[in-house]
């Protein structure tokens, strides 16, 4: 097995999804994307690029390459420790995480225009 079929395989686990279910939004035939999860064949690179985004990972994180994450650092201690917490989570937590930010951030943008309206 190689590192992209083991990710394939983690990944599509992950999503609660059969290698049949996969090969239809792949449009391929199951028996391919076994062997392609099997090892036995590569996918060509747009076929990696559709299970790069069936699986929301990037090409890098499918092809099993290390992610290279910037450090970012925050004036507040606790935020800084939070943001590496964050790193530990599963990825449809962070997901989950991420959304919860985003909402957070257009409140405080909405609050902001109608603040400066008044």
């Amino acid at each position: 097995m190689t590192i992209i079929s083991a990710q394939m395989k983690k990944l599509r686990e992950a999503k609660g999804l059969s290698q049949t279910e996969l090969s239809q939004l792949l449009n391929v035939l199951p028996r391919v994307y076994n062997r392609w999860e099997r090892g036995h064949m590569c996918p060509q690179l747009s076929t990696v690029i559709k299970l790069a985004d069936i699986f929301d990972v990037s090409i890098d994180e499918l092809v099993g390459r290390p992610v290279k994450a910037k450090e970012i650092f925050f004036h507040n201690k606790e935020l800084h420790l939070l943001c590496a917490l964050a790193g530990t989570l599963s990825h449809k937590e962070q997901k989950a995480l991420s959304r919860v930010m985003k909402n957070y951030f257009l409140y405080l943008l909405v609050k902001d225009l109608a603040e400066s309206k008044t």
